[in-house]
């Protein structure tokens, strides 16, 4: 879940890693919808396809 990683990555400078199923739930939780896409131009978040570590990730 996207809120147990943000609360995780408070502490760290390094953009949160996310898949974009996780920035969808996370938009339909909480109603921010658009928030996901200005976090990834904000260098906050970076986008990375599917579920493990070892993917490639991208902005």
């Amino acid at each position: 879940m996207l809120y147990g990683k943000i609360k995780d990555s408070c502490s760290n400078s390094s953009p949160l890693r996310v898949t974009r199923e996780e920035i969808a739930a996370f938009e339909t939780q909480t109603g921010f919808f658009g928030l996901g896409d200005r976090m990834v131009r904000a260098g906050i978040w970076i986008i990375h396809e599917g579920n493990g570590y070892g993917s490639k990730a991208h902005a």
